[in-house]
């Protein structure tokens, strides 16, 4: 027999490597939930400490990039180790990333938001059809569609290739 060893022996994942093995240490942590989201719709962000915090409480700062609303600050109170708070955001036209900062003292933490717009895509039936057969498309939304549904605009560069105006995706759907 011959005994044979993959991967990196460097790697310790336990500590001191034997037993009893070392817990993990609590770490500071900054989570969006949900981290990627369509444009107007809103999010949660959580502040978690790897300590209760101080008398006094722990204020983060914050910083988003434009359509991104959020408080320019929060607490996490004494005691306690974590602190939520809303994040809204505007409708986009194409997707955007949004490095969303906490800062308190020496301690950044740091995550990025994900938008994206409603509007998906198109999906063709076919994808050669011979002149004057008709083409079903569906467009598909990243999200469902809000009360009221979605209208969408179409058009075409194509002088022999006709659309309707407008397709509504019904309310709560994300296909038509």
């Amino acid at each position: 027999w011959e005994i044979m060893y993959v991967g990196d022996p460097l790697y310790k994942p336990f500590g001191a490597g034997r037993a009893p093995f070392s817990p993990l240490q609590p770490v500071n942590s900054f989570q969006l939930s949900p981290k990627e989201i369509v444009g107007g719709v809103n999010s949660t962000g959580t502040i978690s400490l790897s300590a209760p915090a101080p008398p006094g409480g722990t204020t983060f700062s914050l910083r988003a990039p434009g359509g991104v609303s959020m408080p320019s600050a929060v607490t996490v109170p004494n005691g306690a180790q974590k602190v939520s708070f809303p994040i809204t955001t505007t409708a986009v036209s194409q997707s955007q990333f949004g490095l969303i900062t906490a800062t308190s003292g020496s301690v950044t933490l740091q995550n990025t938001l994900v938008t994206d717009p409603l509007l998906g895509t198109f999906v063709a039936a076919l994808t050669t059809t011979m002149a004057g057969l008709p083409v079903g498309v569906t467009a598909i939304l990243n999200g469902p569609a809000p009360t009221g549904g979605a209208a969408i605009s179409l058009s075409s560069d194509n002088a022999a290739i006709t659309v309707p105006a407008t397709v509504t995706v019904p309310a709560g759907s994300s296909i038509a």
